[in-house]
């Protein structure tokens, strides 16, 4: 997909494999710090996950993160947690423009009941200008396809709204 330009590109990416919200925060907090300023664009690849809010018995979607506690089991993030984590500084709030969640379901509408409609609503009310998730099940294909579509219209400088559109129909093709 990358072509001759995968060497010049992971000049410019970080990977955490298996990554817990520790872990997140730590990277955003180096990436202020060091010469190439905070991210601009995150793209997370995470399992989905459904747990009960805090307090209640009502279902709601959570990305399923590795824990920073070694417990084993999966640590639910809602997106006012990972909000903290991709932008604990003021620099990174001020620099983070694009989230994209490569999760099932990240961006389900979730209960009216409840607070904190999906993962996808609380980034965007946070202040983060663009995110991009699923409302569906999201398989390995298509999640590949959605980054390749994304990526390749944003690094182009497309307008934001119509590479949604595109990415939309290229994956439900």
């Amino acid at each position: 997909w990358l072509g001759d330009s995968t060497q010049e590109l992971h000049g410019h990416l970080e990977i955490l494999p298996e990554a817990s919200l520790a872990a997140i925060e730590q990277a955003c907090r180096r990436a202020c710090a060091d010469n190439h300023g905070p991210f601009t664009h995150v793209h997370i690849l995470a399992h989905g996950l459904d747990a009960p809010a805090p307090g209640t018995r009502e279902m709601r979607h959570y990305l399923a993160l590795c824990p920073s506690d070694g417990s084993g089991k999966p640590d639910p993030i809602d997106g006012q947690r990972l909000a903290r984590a991709l932008r604990p500084l003021t620099t990174a709030r001020e620099k983070l423009a694009v989230v994209t969640l490569a999760s099932c379901d990240s961006g389900r509408a979730g209960s009216m009941i409840i607070g904190g409609a999906n993962t996808a609503h609380e980034l965007h009310s946070s202040g983060i200008p663009f995110v991009v998730a699923s409302q569906f099940p999201l398989s390995y294909g298509g999640s590949v396809r959605l980054i390749q579509e994304l990526y390749d219209c944003l690094l182009r400088g497309d307008d934001p709204i119509g590479a949604a559109q595109h990415v939309r129909q290229a994956v439900s093709n």
